[in-house]
Order: structure tokens, then C-alpha cells, then sequence
């Protein structure tokens, strides 16, 4: 199902849900809270994935949501592969926040 804070996000924003999300995975190699052109690069992070995944909706110019993710578990490249760049239902959005936050949200 989807998230209470993007229901609300898309009434506010008066944008009709047609029930496909666009997910896309960013990774970033910067502090996340850094600025980005005075930011620090972390060259400490390794073989972590560090992150967000965007979420989108049709016909809105920026992304809905954002999910971080920090991990080193080698079973993320599958999850990234399932999803990135692909339209999902409110459903399978859902299994993919779980997953996240379960797996993949971790130091």
C-alpha cells in the first residue's frame, strides 16, 4: 500500500494517482549532509552502496519520495537490478520500502 506521506503529498499537489510509481537508485560517494560542491568525498566507504532511491509520480517535475540506503550486503546489486528503472504499482512499492528499510538501511 501506499505511504500516507505520498497520498497526502499527491492530494496537496492535486495530482491523480494512476498507480505507477518510477523508481530510480542514486548512489552518492559525499556526505550526505555536506554541502555537494564543498562536500567530502568519502573515499572510506569501499564496497558499501550508499544512497537513495527516488520515487516519482506522472506529470509532477520532482521525485515524491526518497529512500536512503547504506550497505554492504552483496545482495543489494540484485535488488537494485530488480528495480531501478522501472515502473511499480503501490504494491510493489511497498515490498520495496520493507526491503529497504529491513536490509539495506544498515552501517
Amino acid at each position: 500500500m501506499i505511504s500516507k506521506e505520498i497520498q497526502q503529498f499527491l492530494k496537496e499537489k492535486k495530482l491523480k494517482d494512476n498507480g505507477l510509481y518510477f523508481i530510480s537508485f542514486i548512489e552518492e560517494f559525499w556526505e550526505p549532509d555536506a554541502d555537494f560542491f564543498g562536500g567530502k568525498i568519502r573515499k572510506d566507504i569501499g564496497d558499501f552502496h550508499a544512497g537513495r532511491i527516488e520515487i516519482w509520480a506522472d506529470s509532477y517535475e520532482y521525485d515524491i519520495e526518497e529512500l536512503r540506503f547504506f550497505t554492504k550486503d552483496p545482495s543489494f546489486a540484485e535488488f537494485r537490478n530488480d528495480y531501478d528503472f522501472k515502473d511499480v504499482n503501490a504494491k510493489t512499492l511497498d515490498k520495496i520500502e520493507r526491503i529497504n528499510k529491513k536490509l539495506y538501511q544498515k552501517e
